[in-house]
C-alpha cells in the first residue's frame, strides 16, 4: 500500500503482494515469480547518479539526511529490520519495502534487528527540461 506523507516529498510502499502480477517463465527462465510496480508515476524524470548496495550492523544506524537539489532516492530493503525515519514520519522497515525520498525530503534508517540490515540504494537526478 502506497502512502503519501502530508510533507508528499517522503513515500514508502510496503513489500506485499498488492498490485503484483503473476510471472511464469519470467524473460525465459522457468518457473513462477511475481513482479511490483514501486512508486509508477510518482518518480519525475530522471537520470542514474548511482546504484548502492549498504548494509548496517546491529544496533548500527544512518543518520536522518537529505540530498542535493533535484536528487531523489529509492531505498529497497533486501534484508533485515530497521527503523526508518523521515521529516514526518517513522516506519518500521523489512525485506521488499521500498522507500522514496522525493527532492527536498530527508530520511535516515536504524537497524533494530539482530542482524545486518541490507539494502539498495538508487539515487536519482532530475534531466534539465
Amino acid at each position: 500500500m502506497l502512502k503519501l506523507e502530508t510533507s508528499k516529498l517522503v513515500l514508502h510502499e510496503k513489500g506485499d503482494k498488492k498490485d503484483a502480477r503473476i510471472v511464469e517463465a519470467m524473460h525465459g527462465g522457468v518457473g513462477k515469480g511475481w513482479a511490483k510496480p514501486l512508486f509508477a508515476d510518482k518518480i519525475s524524470s530522471h537520470k542514474l547518479r548511482f546504484i548502492h548496495y549498504a548494509e548496517l550492523l546491529a544496533g548500527s544506524s544512518c543518520g536522518v539526511h537529505g540530498h542535493p537539489p533535484r536528487c531523489e532516492e529509492i531505498w529497497y530493503i533486501l534484508e533485515g529490520e530497521g527503523l526508518l525515519t523521515t521529516d514526518t514520519a517513522e516506519y518500521k522497515v523489512g525485506p521488499h519495502d521500498a522507500h522514496l525520498v522525493k527532492s527536498g525530503g530527508v530520511h535516515g534508517v536504524k537497524n533494530t534487528g539482530n542482524k545486518e540490515l541490507k539494502w539498495l540504494c538508487i539515487n536519482l537526478i532530475q534531466e534539465d527540461k
